[in-house]
């Protein structure tokens, strides 16, 4: 009886220990218009198996993009990410009301902070994509214009280090802490 306890919790350990690579906990789907209406995003999403007690989960690899003057479909990968894809935010519209500019997503894959009483624009013309490399447990932050025409790669950084987007000051910003010290580095938004 003893072994049968002990088999069962160290299955279930392999099982939880495995469960927390990513802090990003929920699948990525994507499904959606941008306002304009201009671009229809859809994931392509591959089956990964999970091993006994896990199941199979599927992962989003990859995004097709359709416009809708052309008829034409583009992929920001174009099928060679082999990654997880657990952000996908873009500025959607300026909310009048409270001078915030609107992401695509209220949750968290889309991290705005100090994002009041902004003076008013139009919303910008890039998508951010961060993706998981369970290999190695680290993430990369992408930019692109909301075609998909121009990915870029901008930052590597690992589970431990948190961003968000600074929108008064146009900064993504990255901390670290490191003991009982914080470090910030900041790019273009």
């Amino acid at each position: 009886m003893k072994k049968l306890f002990a088999l069962m919790f160290l299955l279930l350990a392999g099982t939880t220990a495995n469960a927390g690579l990513s802090s990003y906990d929920y699948s990525m789907e994507i499904d959606e218009y941008d306002q304009a209406g201009t671009y229809y995003y859809n994931g392509v999403e591959i089956k990964e198996e999970g091993g006994l007690l896990k199941g199979d989960d599927r992962k989003t690899v990859d995004i097709g993009i359709f416009n809708q003057t052309t008829g034409k479909t583009a992929y920001f990968f174009n099928g060679t990410n082999p990654e997880e894809i657990v952000v996908f935010a873009y500025e959607n519209a300026f909310d009048d009301k409270t001078g915030a500019i609107v992401f695509n997503r209220s949750d968290r894959s889309a991290p705005a902070r100090n994002n009041m009483n902004l003076p008013k624009r139009a919303p910008k013309d890039k998508v951010i994509l961060v993706t998981y490399r369970k290999e190695g447990n680290s993430y990369t932050l992408w930019f692109s214009d909301k075609s998909g025409r121009k990915p870029e790669k901008v930052r590597e950084f690992g589970r431990e280090t948190e961003w968000h987007i600074d929108m008064k000051n146009a900064k993504i910003k990255f901390v670290m802490q490191t003991g009982r010290t914080i470090k910030i580095d900041s790019i273009d938004w």
